[in-house]
């Protein structure tokens, strides 16, 4: 399941922080730590105070972004919480009676293999 449509506001953030820190007055104090550099202080506060943390926000972003995606709903497009598994797949209450189909064995795996079939020819 693919969420090509993400990496668009992705790449906005990505652009208005690097353009905030390239161009605005307190950018650089953001980014880098403090501006300007008092005589004396070493690079490792400077790193310490600015870049890490930057990295560290990121970071608890981007788990909370996987920790959604891992519960979000199997349904393609569906932003729902998952609060049913079915077959190890989170599923929501909207979308679960599409996860548990009424079909006998043989005709699941027909479709499966109609699917692969598919999958491979294109």
């Amino acid at each position: 399941m693919t969420r090509r449509w993400l990496l668009v506001p992705a790449g906005a953030l990505l652009a208005a922080a690097g353009t905030y820190m390239a161009f605005h007055p307190y950018g650089d104090r953001a980014a880098i730590g403090t501006w300007p550099v008092p005589s004396g202080t070493p690079w490792e506060y400077q790193l310490e105070s600015g870049f890490v943390p930057a990295l560290t926000v990121l970071t608890l972003l981007g788990a909370l972004f996987s920790m959604y995606h891992v519960h979000n709903c199997h349904m393609d497009g569906c932003w729902r919480i998952g609060k049913h598994r079915v077959h190890g797949a989170p599923w929501c209450s909207r979308h679960e009676g599409q996860a548990r189909p009424e079909a006998s064995t043989e005709e699941l795996l027909a479709q499966i293999l109609g699917e692969l079939k598919r999958q491979r020819s294109s």
